[in-house]
């Protein structure tokens, strides 16, 4: 297993559509404080918070895994890992999708890390899929909140915005804690 020193080397080479290093280091510490068991990931790119996701689990020694969703297949950075165990691969569609996961009745609490699109309407369907689901406890973090121009982000002129305190561009949620609106 990669140590964070190792995993942020590896996230200052891909910061490209990714997380930046500080707000990978939230996502990772949420899981590993919050005692995390599931990780439900909308948006894999190349899978490189799912590799996050996965050690923390693997620190935590969670019952649970990361199940990650794409609409796009392609060579992914934790294929070949010893977590990669720890990591699901589901192609297709979140909202169309995660419910295959759900009937699994994976362990709570869950971390739900929605980085599939950089529009609000797309993000707002993302969480409606997820929200009856969740428990008093369980994450969501949204990655890419603070863009507001082009209908980009989770900010929109014509829709409002859901509201939820918001640093370096993520926002976390605590369901039956904090309150989106």
């Amino acid at each position: 297993m990669m140590s964070v020193a190792e995993l942020l080397e590896m996230q200052k080479q891909h910061t490209k559509k990714t997380p930046t290093p500080a707000e990978i280091l939230l996502f990772y510490s949420t899981i590993r404080t919050g005692r995390v068991q599931t990780v439900l990931e909308c948006g894999t790119y190349f899978g490189l918070s799912a590799i996050w996701a996965a050690t923390a689990l693997e620190e935590n020694k969670a019952e649970g895994k990361v199940y990650t969703f794409d609409g796009l297949e392609r060579d992914f950075l934790f294929e070949g890992m010893d977590i990669e165990d720890r990591i699901v691969f589901i192609h297709g569609p979140f909202e169309e999708r995660v419910g295959e996961i759900i009937t699994l009745n994976p362990p709570h609490p869950w971390l739900v890390f929605i980085d599939g699109a950089w529009r609000y309407d797309a993000n707002k369907g993302y969480f409606d899929a997820v929200a009856p689901y969740l428990e008093i406890g369980d994450y969501v973090m949204w990655h890419d909140t603070g863009t507001t121009t082009r209908g980009r982000g989770l900010h929109s002129k014509e829709q409002g915005a859901m509201s939820f305190r918001a640093v370096n561009g993520v926002g976390l949620y605590q369901h039956g804690i904090s309150k989106p609106q």
